[in-house]
């Protein structure tokens, strides 16, 4: 199955409901059948704190993406499309903690 640091291409529904796209997710943690996932984008924007991250040959990114710290949410793991990559150790240290400092006081 997956697990933490996996990154997996999920249908990511937009706030309003009313239309969703493919968006690459970074697994937090695996809570049953159920998974707790943090968007990718490479669309910016002011509201949300985010990491950035550069294409490579190790992973699948095209262009400049950044990783929406703040926006987790929960999926049922039924809804991935399929698993792309595993991020780096170095990422995932700075994506951990980032959340702690956030929410770990």
């Amino acid at each position: 199955m997956y697990k933490y640091g996996d990154i997996v291409l999920v249908s990511f529904p937009f706030t309003d409901l009313k239309d969703k796209k493919l968006r690459p997710c970074i697994v937090w943690d695996t809570l049953s059948s159920d998974i707790l996932l943090i968007p990718i984008t490479s669309n910016i924007s002011n509201k949300h704190t985010h990491i950035t991250m550069s294409p490579h040959s190790q992973n699948w990114l095209k262009v400049i993406s950044y990783i929406k710290v703040f926006h987790l949410f929960t999926i049922h793991v039924s809804l991935v499309q399929w698993k792309l990559w595993v991020l780096d150790t170095d990422t995932l240290q700075l994506l951990r903690t980032t959340l702690c400092n956030k929410y770990c006081k």
